[in-house]
């Protein structure tokens, strides 16, 4: 059977990327780094489905890399994130060649610090991914989501942003390899109560996966994960904002097991490098059915 598992937009983007204040440096979570093996090994010529996407994240937030790039002593906390996506995947009649998937994602967050946490719903995440198959054993695809600025008091990033990538898949044999690379694009001003507005600077990032399938049901799987952001600024004088720019780099190891119906995977994932950012000391586990 054709796998049927999707992507969906990684927290970091929706919830913890958007906790970053002037005074902060960008938080932890690169996008779309709990993207599994064998995310775009999409079907054609499938009849529609529902797909519904269930995760749990969990970031020590110990050790951040300061803006020389050295590791420093972070919170003392840690930030907890699940996610719940809903995603229906079709065809268009006279486009056999080309598939469709249209999903929304509600992610919450706990985030701590010491003695104080903040708990609450993220920023809802929507949109759709297209894709078309050039030949048996490859995948070519785009995606394009908006962030909308709904969610709770001190998890919303407080202005909405697009995010658009493009993705590729190639099996051969029992191997595979996919990835994506992709654009954070803030489409208005952060206007929190109480404080300046600014303009978040554009995100950058890219993911790849390759795994191998040692059973039916078994797939160990590595990859790596990277993001590039700019900086901030002050709308009102124009100014940057201190420690709103920095990059990541990070790599990861997991397992996933195959259902009938879809899939259940763990992954450990580890910052290597970065620059004013909380360094990704994580642990994913993931869970997709197909109904």
């Amino acid at each position: 059977m054709q796998r049927r598992q999707r992507k969906y937009t990684a927290l970091g983007v929706v919830c913890i990327a958007a906790y970053v204040t002037t005074n902060t440096a960008y938080g932890a979570g690169i996008p779309f780094s709990v993207i599994g093996p064998r995310e775009y090994t999409l079907p054609l010529n499938f009849k529609p489905f529902l797909e519904f996407v269930q995760s749990v994240e969990t970031n020590v937030d110990r050790t951040s890399f300061g803006s020389d790039g050295n590791y420093r002593d972070g919170t003392s906390g840690y930030t907890l994130t699940t996610s719940s996506k809903l995603a229906y995947l079709f065809q268009i009649n006279g486009l056999r060649n080309v598939g469709f998937e249209a999903e929304a994602i509600i992610p919450a967050s706990r985030i701590t610090s010491g003695p104080q946490a903040t708990t609450g719903i993220g920023d809802p995440v929507a949109g759709l991914a297209v894709w078309t198959k050039p030949s048996a054993r490859t995948v070519m695809g785009a995606q394009d989501y908006l962030i909308l600025p709904l969610g709770s008091a001190g998890l919303s990033s407080a202005h909405t942003s697009n995010i658009f990538s493009i993705f590729g898949d190639l099996v051969i044999g029992r191997w595979d390899l996919d990835g994506d690379i992709g654009l954070i694009a803030p489409l208005s001003y952060t206007s929190r109560q109480g404080e300046p507005a600014q303009r978040a600077g554009n995100s950058y990032f890219a993911n790849m996966r390759i795994s191998y399938q040692i059973l039916t049901f078994i797939e160990p799987f590595t990859g790596i994960d990277w993001q590039n952001t700019s900086m901030s600024w002050s709308v009102n004088n124009g100014h940057p904002v201190r420690a709103t720019e920095g990059h990541e780099i990070a790599t990861l190891v997991g397992l996933m097991w195959h259902l009938p119906k879809g899939s259940l995977s763990a992954s450990w994932h580890y910052g290597l490098a970065g620059r004013n950012a909380i360094r990704t000391n994580s642990v994913i586990l993931r869970w997709i059915h197909a109904f």
